[in-house]
């Protein structure tokens, strides 16, 4: 039986592969990815050598924090 690993419910693409470079979009905007393993294929394809590269994915943006005024304790 499989264990589960937390990289789980990762999106399994080519452009998050550590086999995979990502290559330079083309005039029509399509986006490949250089493979060790398959050559030039799509970033969005996948094969069974994938392996997950945590360096190559793009972390979420930060939160923006609400603004908040200073207030002077004595004043209270």
């Amino acid at each position: 039986m499989r264990k589960h690993r937390k990289d789980d419910n990762l999106e399994k693409v080519c452009a998050f592969c550590e086999y995979g470079t990502l290559l330079p979009a083309d005039a029509q905007g399509n986006t490949f990815v250089l493979c060790k393993k398959n050559g030039m294929v799509k970033d969005t394809s996948v094969c069974r050598k994938f392996s997950y590269d945590p360096l190559k994915r793009n972390p979420a943006g930060n939160k923006m924090l609400p603004e908040m005024e200073a207030v002077d304790i004595d004043e209270l």
